[in-house]
C-alpha cells in the first residue's frame, strides 16, 4: 500500500516536470530548423512524445527525422577483399 502511494507521488511529480519542460520550451527562441531542434532534443534523451510536445509536431514526424539521421550500418561487403 505504501509503495502505491509512493509511485503515485512520483507519477504526479513526473507529470508536473513534463508541464514545466513544455512551458519552458515554448519560450525558448528556436535556432535553425525543426530538424536541428529535434536532433538536439533527442541527443538530450527526450523521447519522441516529449519532443513532439515541445516543438508542436507529431511523434511520428519526430521519429522520421531521428531515423533518417542515424548513421547507416556498414555493409559486410564494404572493405572485404574479393575472392576469385
Amino acid at each position: 500500500m505504501a509503495k502505491d502511494k509512493y509511485e503515485e507521488k512520483l507519477e504526479g511529480i513526473s507529470r508536473k516536470l513534463d508541464i514545466i519542460i513544455y512551458l519552458i520550451s515554448v519560450h525558448i527562441p528556436r535556432e535553425g530548423d525543426k530538424k536541428d531542434e529535434i536532433l538536439k532534443l533527442a541527443s538530450l534523451d527526450f523521447n519522441r512524445h516529449e519532443i513532439a510536445l515541445m516543438l508542436n509536431t507529431t511523434p511520428g514526424a519526430v521519429s522520421v527525422v531521428i531515423s533518417q539521421n542515424k548513421k547507416p550500418a556498414k555493409s559486410v561487403k564494404e572493405g572485404a577483399a574479393s575472392i576469385d
